[in-house]
């Protein structure tokens, strides 16, 4: 099925226009703050990330008190993040304030960061923050891995009586290097610029949040980014998401969802261009007690919504997605159970995320099909809390990395995307969390993965357990912040230079943090990633054959204003 912009332009004109039709004026007054979760686990905080989604939330200066997710359906599984810490995600950008934060690093990394934030207007109804950083090792040379990140992000938010407006940009650019493997020398040899990633883009999401004649609620966001690098791949992505929703009583709402997608790229051959659009529609109902939450989405999708790109390709799926949860014990004990099925629309740019050393100049980019169950337990007695649930995940058309050879077999530290048709995974997950003082927070997870693939050799590069423990803690009056983890991940499975399946040795990662606040203004911060590098001849893989990582530290200071 063919779609052109004369089809969405109307389409887009009707959802706004009748979004707009359900304000009515003489309402009284209300802040309103647009606050997003953070999907992040502690494991994940490998590779600083700074999209400011929204506009900061109001906040300490550094929270560390430590909250268990209270969902956690969707088992998302790339291969694990391959850089070093950069800079607590915690302590990014929470407060209001102006900074200015600098770092300088082992193997002679270095950091500098920039943030503004300014209320406009007499009544302070509109915020513009803006956020620059740039990490990178180019001067010195972290073992077997050097690169350069920079970031620029923005974002404008006005406030209405009746409306919420939230426009944001952002602007980044990666370069990352090659590392060839010669099997005659058994070492890694230093090579030039391998990627160089440049992305930029921006959204706009209108809110309306008081009461109108109708009880009509809208949410329209629009969003447009694009991704290109030196091997001549230049990706557009656009999407648009409205809901409009009508408040049935106290315990029920329903809402109508619709949105689009729009992927075109223009690559080389074998590939060539791509265009692909898909056209979301569907109805959502909630429905809460103070002991139940039901939630059903039905939708359906027309346009490209089958997973493989061919002529014999269904136009038009359907897209569940069920939710039942009850509350046994208040406060300690609720059950949940999921049934979600969608489509998993993977861009170029989401590739290259995971795994910056993927064969770009042939890269075969295709969407993913998956249906997940999943159901466990959630809750909290005093101090402590948990967070049990086990599932099972279906994908048409995985994407994975697998290790690539050329034909002397010398260079294993390239990846190759291949698809598997039908990869199953088994997981369970368990998250516990202890507070043990007032000021001292012990946390634990695990996260154990059981694959059964179709048409390759294995989950290329997929870890089978995934497990941290840390603990965080506040001394000095809450001057001197601490935090220790120990992440491990096991059972990953790579090809060697013979094309024979190895597992990947355990990667054991040790990351110490502290941060000591002389007064409001004045922050002094000292990381360290990788502690257990110190042992002698000790390989941190993550993935199978990639250069190992050693013992990488950062010190630094931050000042708020």
């Amino acid at each position: 099925m063919q779609y052109n912009k004369n089809y969405f332009t109307p389409l887009l004109l009707i959802l706004l226009c009748s979004s707009a039709f359900a304000q009515n004026n003489g309402l009284n007054d209300a802040d309103f703050n647009l606050v997003r979760d953070y999907e992040g686990t502690i494991e994940d905080a490998d590779k600083l990330k700074l999209q400011l989604d929204v506009s900061p939330p109001e906040a300490d200066d550094i929270t560390h008190d430590y909250t268990m997710p209270q969902v956690k359906f969707n088992v998302d599984l790339p291969p694990p993040e391959t850089r070093p810490t950069r800079v607590d995600l915690e302590a990014l950008f929470q407060t209001q304030d102006n900074f200015l934060r600098f770092g300088f690093g082992s193997q002679l990394s270095a950091l500098g960061e920039l943030g503004f934030y300014e209320d406009l207007g007499k009544k302070k109804r509109s915020q513009l923050g803006i956020m620059g950083s740039h990490f990178s090792s180019n001067w010195g040379r972290l073992p077997n891995m050097t690169f350069m990140d920079s970031r620029v992000n923005s974002f404008l938010n006005y406030h209405s009586r009746y409306i919420s407006m939230h426009i944001e940009g952002n602007f980044e650019h990666d370069i990352d290097h090659n590392y060839v493997y010669d099997t005659t020398q058994g070492e890694y040899m230093d090579e030039d610029v391998r990627q160089r990633a440049t992305r930029y883009g921006g959204s706009v999401q209108v809110i309306n949040h008081e009461a109108n004649n109708l009880d009509i609620t809208f949410n329209n966001t629009f969003g447009y980014n694009r991704y290109q690098d030196n091997w001549s791949n230049n990706e557009n992505i656009i999407n648009f998401d409205s809901r409009i929703g009508k408040e049935i009583d106290k315990f029920q709402h329903f809402e109508i969802i619709t949105g689009f997608n729009y992927i075109t790229r223009n690559a080389n051959q074998p590939y060539g261009d791509l265009k692909r659009s898909v056209f979301k529609l569907g109805g959502h109902y909630h429905y809460r007690t103070n002991d139940w939450l039901l939630d059903a989405t039905l939708g359906f999708g027309i346009g490209d919504v089958s997973p493989r790109k061919n002529k014999n390709q269904s136009k038009f799926d359907f897209f569940p997605k069920l939710e039942a949860r009850r509350e046994i014990i208040n406060n300690k004990l609720q059950f949940f159970a999921r049934y979600d099925r969608d489509i998993d629309l993977i861009s170029l740019d989401r590739l290259q995320r995971d795994n910056p050393w993927m064969i770009l100049d042939s890269v075969d980019v295709q969407h993913a099909g998956y249906d997940h169950l999943t159901s466990g337990f959630q809750g909290g007695v005093k101090r402590f809390d948990y967070d049990i649930h086990f599932g099972m995940r279906a994908t048409r058309n995985q994407a994975l990395y697998r290790n690539f050879y050329d034909v002397n077999r010398q260079n294993l530290s390239e990846f190759q995307v291949v698809y598997d048709s039908l990869m199953i995974t088994y997981n369970a997950h368990v998250d516990l969390g202890v507070k043990i003082k007032e000021n001292v927070h012990l946390y634990f997870g695990a996260d154990y993965f059981a694959y059964k693939v179709s048409n390759n050799e294995a989950a290329f590069n997929l870890p089978k357990l995934k497990t941290f423990t840390g603990v965080k803690m506040s001394v000095l009056d809450g001057k001197l912040l601490m935090r220790g983890e120990l992440n491990i991940f096991a059972g990953a499975q790579g090809l060697d230079e013979t094309g024979n399946l190895q597992t990947i040795p355990v990667p054991v990662d040790i990351n110490l943090k502290s941060e000591y606040r002389f007064n409001k203004n004045f922050i002094i911060f000292a990381y360290l990633n990788n502690a257990f590098g110190f042992v002698e001849n000790y390989q941190y893989q993550q993935f199978y054959n990639y250069p190992s990582y050693g013992v990488n530290g950062l010190v630094g200071a931050t000042f708020q204003f």
